[in-house]
């Protein structure tokens, strides 16, 4: 993680979220929030490294929920709510497969990394 790079980063306002913010110090953990539409769109706080989430992490969540077919569409979503928790609301949806890929997609699509 590197000055500029834009990553995730974990909130915990009324529920876990992740919202998008660009690296400032990327050794004391300070970021921009960019964000808008968020409440904290420009602040800029010190975040932990557990609550930072970099294009690559995002792309390996990417990949795991590609692995997601009709016989293992509970144990990855199990998987992925591990990191994504709002993901236990959507146990009995069909169409999961194709809705957390894309989730996932944007995501990673939005990230950047210098």
């Amino acid at each position: 993680m590197k000055q500029g790079d834009v990553v995730q980063i974990r909130r915990y306002d009324g529920g876990e979220h992740w919202i998008y913010a660009q690296v400032i110090d990327p050794d004391g953990g300070m970021v921009q929030i960019i964000h808008p539409g968020n409440d904290e769109n420009g602040e800029r706080p010190v975040v932990a490294p557990a609550d930072i989430r970099t294009k690559a992490h995002v792309g390996a969540l990417l990949d795991i929920a590609r692995t997601m077919n009709a016989q293992n569409r509970v144990a990855v979503t199990q998987q992925l709510a591990q990191y994504d928790a709002f993901l236990n609301n959507f146990m009995d949806d069909n169409n999961l497969h194709l809705r957390i890929v894309q989730h996932y997609q944007i995501q990673f699509d939005r990230l950047v990394s210098q």
